[in-house]
């Protein structure tokens, strides 16, 4: 008796089953693929948002070294960053306020803004608001000086023209964590008496 060809293959169904399986997978990886993504914009923007935060810190350590005597040493065209505290100096807790730095011909605008190329034009991937305080600790000795750098959360609506930081404060002039990302270095700066 001779019994029928037995044909070798898959059924409908398996191939089906097999094309569900990779299609998990492959929604799993593009998943996968998104949040890389957005976890390399997040590191990128950190690393030039601290970056700029430390330009600025260095910045006011520089001019403390000129911070020799008293409120005298603080003016404007030598000590920028630090002679908007120069009338409190000597007054323990006096504070400047959260104040954008000055002009600065390498760091031209509080807002600061990283580009890249994305299909021949630029694109802004971070803005960044500079904020900085300086206040007197130790009356005229010792200075805490802090620098604030906040840029928007992904996916957040800004305004059309935001060019000033406090368009995304919340209470207090603190800046609104449920809409922008914050970091905040701070630092004493010491009187360097004459001789020293």
């Amino acid at each position: 008796m001779r019994h029928p060809a037995k044909q070798d293959g898959f059924t409908f169904i398996e191939v089906m089953m097999a094309l569900l399986i990779f299609g998990i997978g492959l929604l799993g990886i593009m998943a996968l693929h998104v949040v890389a993504r957005k976890g390399n914009n997040e590191a990128q923007n950190l690393s030039a948002a601290t970056a700029i935060c430390e330009h600025w810190m260095e910045r006011m350590r520089t001019e403390s070294t000129m911070w020799q005597t008293g409120a005298s040493d603080l003016i404007a065209s030598e000590t920028p960053m630090l002679a908007p505290l120069a009338p409190g100096v000597m007054t323990p807790g006096a504070t400047t306020g959260w104040i954008a730095p000055p002009h600065n011909p390498l760091l031209n605008k509080t807002l600061e803004e990283r580009t890249t190329v994305s299909g021949g034009s630029a694109i802004p991937i971070g803005e960044y608001c500079t904020q900085y305080r300086v206040t007197t600790l130790i009356p005229g000795q010792v200075l805490r000086a802090e620098v604030r750098i906040t840029w928007w959360k992904e996916n957040v609506k800004r305004p059309v023209s935001w060019n000033t930081c406090p368009a995304h404060t919340g209470a207090g002039g603190d800046p609104d964590i449920t809409k922008s990302h914050v970091i905040t270095l701070s630092s004493t700066l010491w009187r360097n008496p004459p001789g020293s």
